[in-house]
């Protein structure tokens, strides 16, 4: 029974953030959101980059129906998480991983 959970803490922390939601994993999806420009700065704010309507790239970790939360690179090595509220966003473009 030990060994059980044993298996499964080290399944969650090592080696489900590696694979492939197209596998069942839980690794965060590149992509680029597209913009209203109404919402351009309000964006900058909470530290992504948008340019022509398009956002730099950052992780998908969740979509709901009413808002998307990310993972962006805030510094060169400082990363944030941040819920974005769906109405400020047009479209999610999914890049090829």
């Amino acid at each position: 029974m030990i060994l059980i959970i044993a298996l499964s803490i080290s399944f969650g922390k090592i080696l489900y953030g590696k694979i492939s939601p197209g596998f069942g994993g839980g690794r965060p999806i590149q992509v680029k959101l597209w913009i209203d420009q109404k919402y351009e700065a309000l964006l900058q704010e909470v530290h992504i980059r948008v340019n022509k309507n398009l956002s730099e790239k950052v992780f998908l970790l969740l979509e709901t129906d009413n808002a998307v939360y990310l993972k962006a690179t805030v510094d060169s090595k400082d990363e944030k998480v941040m819920q974005i509220n769906k109405q400020l966003i047009q479209g999610v473009i999914y890049l090829n991983e």
